[in-house]
């Protein structure tokens, strides 16, 4: 009985030790307690001989069984736990076996992939979320190979297609017997980061090429501001050197320097000016042009410096009083601009050309010395002119002395301080006519390599006259009646338009009325030009006037040939001179003496060369009865006929010295042949 309890007992022991080892291997430890309870009671009902073992299976297992309750407790927390850690992380977290088949996975690896539930992901291996299959075959190897855990950044593909960047942290999974079973990782996207990475990256790039680049600049910057230091010390050096010849040539100079603010007061002058006006420099700035020169003089020079701070510059004769005598100046004067192109004053240089003026100015006599009454006319009409500005006509046979006239009218105006110019019309080309009276810029036409001041606007402040003003092609008389309507015009080939202050004075010996009838002038610019007509009487209308003619053509010769000796003329040659009818008019005259003056020997000049008697008997075939038959300009063409042929029989036939006789060029005398179809003539 013994025995067989000792065996039962033994055997009870023997399961319940194996049902604690199957318990401890499981890790479960649930229903422990009853177990052992109800071994515990079978024992006892096995008597007191089993009580003791009874005891003491409960003494040995007691401190164990709580031990293994307590460690089951604990354990069940931790995997609660770790439960809890492996489904809420945001991280996702795998376990694969060797094959790629999943284990299981947590809802952070659920929600990497773009899937609903897991049962989706247990669908698939765990290499069809691979971008690259490659990538997981070399981490297999790296970490079969090392045995610890390693960190990979690959591309993972969602279950829609696009694909994201992952951080992967691999280790192996053992078996009992240590060999490789599988894997677990745990993979977190790492997109944003990498585009964070990315941009930080492209941000640096950026910032260092944009360092290079700066410095480059600043390089650059600091080579070019050397450069423009050394330039500008250089061009320091160049202003100091040229101011200082600037200061030695205004100190230096023979002609009047000066600068005027916008007040028109002078703000420095020359020694030169100073020491021609005789008073220190000190006294001539800060005043103005009515305080040196007057009140008449101050105002003309007033209306040109506000025409040049209006942007012109203006070149002009002027003559004004200098210590109570009247001196001639070649006035240039420009505007001062600042460096914003503002006009902040005026620079004029003058230069005195008193003794030249003096030198080529003509003897003019006054109204009393002619004594034939036709002449005194006309000069009394011509001093009435030279009162005012208005527009003058001269008309009168060709040589009988226009010019002369316009030059007592400007002599004796208000413009008498100003420059006179004449141009012939006829002796110009017409393609030329606009170019010498308004002028061109460089480059307007071939041959124009620099700008062109015109005869316009040389007169300025003076007088041009326009001999021969009917000879002017149509368009240059559109031209110019545009002119004399604003005095403004735009040389050839320019943009500017440029305004000037002259009088104008044209005359003719042609009847312009007939030339308008005819369409040959226009009928406008022939209403704006006969403002005040003034007619010049042929010398044969006042042969009384020879002996003073002849007194300045014999004076005016005397200073050209440079002759010491005065001239004289033998009375009985003055009355030859008298007795002749002189189809040449003056300039006939003038010829005639130029070559007495020629010819003969010493102050004495005689005309025994010429035979100027005879010439008076061509009066007779040029009788015309009154009243014309068949008609006036018949009658004249017939005129001029006889004039051209006598003139022609007198010089053998040369045209030249024709043209010479009759006071008109040989233009004109070839197309008044031309017109009487006179071409046959030798």
């Amino acid at each position: 009985m013994h025995n067989t309890n000792d065996s039962r007992i033994a055997l009870k022991l023997k399961d319940l030790q194996e049902k604690l080892d199957e318990l401890r291997a499981a890790t479960t430890y649930s229903q422990t307690d009853e177990y052992v309870r109800e071994i515990v009671a079978e024992l006892r009902r096995l008597g007191k001989a089993c009580e003791r073992t009874a005891t003491n299976v409960i003494e040995s297992f007691g401190a164990e069984i709580r031990d293994l309750r307590l460690a089951n407790e604990t354990l069940r927390a931790k995997g609660a736990l770790h439960q809890a850690v492996f489904e809420n992380s945001n991280d996702g977290i795998v376990i694969t076996t060797r094959g790629g088949d999943f284990l299981d996975v947590n809802q952070g690896f659920v929600r990497l992939v773009g899937c609903k539930t897991k049962e989706e992901v247990f669908a698939r291996r765990v290499q069809d979320f691979y971008s690259d299959p490659r990538q997981r075959i070399q981490m297999r190897r790296k970490v079969d190979r090392t045995g610890v855990a390693m960190d990979f950044e690959i591309k993972f593909r969602r279950i829609d297609g696009t694909e994201i960047d992952t951080l992967h942290t691999i280790d192996v999974r053992l078996d009992g017997e240590g060999r490789i079973s599988g894997y677990q990782g745990i993979m977190r996207d790492i997109t944003e980061r990498k585009i964070a990475q990315k941009a930080l990256q492209e941000a640096r790039d950026e910032l260092q090429i944009r360092v290079r680049e700066r410095t480059a600049e600043l390089a650059e910057a600091n080579a070019r501001l050397k450069s423009e230091i050394a330039e500008r010390a250089r061009a320091q050096e160049a202003l100091i050197l040229s101011e200082e010849r600037m200061r030695a040539i205004f100190e230096a100079a023979t002609e009047c320097i000066s600068i005027k603010n916008r007040s028109l007061k002078y703000t420095l002058v020359n020694p030169y000016m100073a020491n021609l006006l005789e008073l220190p420099a000190n006294d001539i700035v800060e005043r103005d042009d009515e305080e040196i020169f007057g009140q008449e003089a101050g105002q003309h020079l007033r209306q040109v410096d506000q025409r040049v701070l209006a942007g012109e510059t203006i070149e002009e004769e002027h003559t004004r009083p200098v210590k109570g005598l009247p001196t001639t100046f070649l006035d240039v004067r420009s505007p001062i601009r600042n460096s914003k192109g503002q006009i902040i004053g005026i620079c004029a240089i003058s230069r005195n050309i008193t003794d030249r003026r003096r030198i080529f100015s003509r003897d003019q006599s006054t109204a009393e010395e002619y004594l034939s009454p036709a002449m005194r006319v006309t000069l009394a009409r011509a001093s009435i002119a030279a009162n005012s500005d208005l527009i003058v006509l001269i008309e009168g046979e060709s040589g009988s002395g226009k010019d002369y006239l316009a030059r007592f009218i400007h002599d004796n105006s208000n413009r008498n301080g100003g420059p006179f110019y004449a141009i012939n019309c006829a002796a110009i080309a017409q393609d030329l006519a606009e170019s010498e009276l308004f002028g061109h810029e460089a480059g307007a036409y071939t041959g124009a390599i620099r700008r062109k001041r015109g005869l316009v606007e040389l007169a300025e402040g003076g007088t041009l006259l326009l001999n021969e003003i009917g000879e002017l092609s149509l368009p240059m008389q559109a031209k110019l009646l545009t002119f004399l309507d604003t005095f403004s015009f735009t040389r050839v080939g320019g943009e500017k338009n440029v305004t000037v202050n002259v009088r104008i004075m044209a005359a003719t010996n042609r009847d312009l009325s007939q030339a308008v009838s005819r369409g040959e002038f226009r009928r406008d610019l022939f209403f704006r030009l006969n403002v005040y007509g003034i007619r010049v009487p042929p010398l044969r209308e006042r042969l009384a006037d020879i002996p003073v003619l002849t007194r300045q053509i014999v004076g005016q010769l005397a200073q050209e040939l440079r002759l010491t000796a005065g001239l004289s003329i033998r009375p009985e040659d003055m009355e030859k001179l008298i007795q002749y009818s002189w189809p040449g008019n003056v300039r006939e005259l003038k010829n005639v003496l130029e070559r007495s003056v020629i010819l003969s020997e010493g102050p004495d000049l005689r005309l025994d060369f010429l035979d100027l008697a005879d010439t008076n008997d061509c009066e007779s075939p040029w009788v015309v009865q009154f009243p014309p038959s068949p008609s006036m300009t018949q009658a004249m063409e017939e005129l001029r006929r006889q004039f051209i042929e006598m003139a022609l029989q007198r010089t053998g036939g040369n045209k030249c010295a024709a043209a010479r006789i009759l006071g008109i060029s040989r233009y004109t005398l070839k197309r008044q042949m031309k017109a009487l179809k006179m071409g046959g003539l030798k």
